[in-house]
């Protein structure tokens, strides 16, 4: 699991990081829409899409590994306090992690959605759907530049909470895994060959 999770971490805080660099890019000197911004738009439901499937997979792990861990300790009589009791605390310790992720994630793509929703550009494209160019751009507002703001401090804090995130359910997959891995030691020494 510590690979499948670590790759789809890497995509997730990378695709944040990547849509924040190209968001200080989608506007001009004359605070007009450039060709990055639907890119950045874009990009934005990618990382909400990918950060959601992150942190389900995490907790569906836990899920999965704790209903097998309480399947082995019946199997093979092991101690329940230790293969059972720690990979629960565990699977309800990891859920609040994830959602706080998630919200966090979520709260960002909002934010840019609300100031998408002000800024109001009209894109022209072709029959084959690429984009030709802004075709009636708009200036931003106060009202616009305030969510601006707010999108950018969501757009840091969701970095930050992802990250710490990662951190946090790393740490208990790792653990999780090594009880696994212990039971599974136990297991097949204590089944007759």
């Amino acid at each position: 699991m510590i690979p499948v999770f670590i790759g789809f971490t890497i995509a997730n805080l990378g695709l944040m990081l990547a849509a924040f660099i190209l968001g200080t890019f989608i506007l001009d000197a004359n605070d007009r829409a450039t060709i990055l911004y639907s890119y950045h738009m874009d990009m934005g439901i990618y990382i909400a899409l990918l950060s959601a499937g992150t942190h389900v997979l995490v907790y569906t792990y836990f899920m999965a590994s704790t209903k097998w861990l309480r399947a082995a300790t019946d199997k093979a009589n092991l101690d329940p306090a230790v293969y059972v009791d720690i990979p629960a605390a565990r699977k309800r310790r990891v859920l609040p992690i994830a959602m706080l992720a998630m919200a966090s994630t979520m709260t960002c793509v909002f934010a840019g959605a609300w100031v998408d929703r002000n800024l109001a550009e009209d894109w022209r494209r072709d029959p084959a759907g690429k984009t030709l160019g802004v075709v009636t751009p708009a200036t931003l507002s106060d009202t616009t530049e305030w969510g601006r703001q707010l999108h950018l401090g969501t757009a840091v804090l969701a970095i930050a909470v992802n990250l710490g995130c990662a951190w946090a359910e790393y740490t208990l997959i790792r653990a999780q895994s090594q009880l696994m891995k212990t039971a599974l030691d136990v297991f097949t020494r204590s089944t007759p060959t």
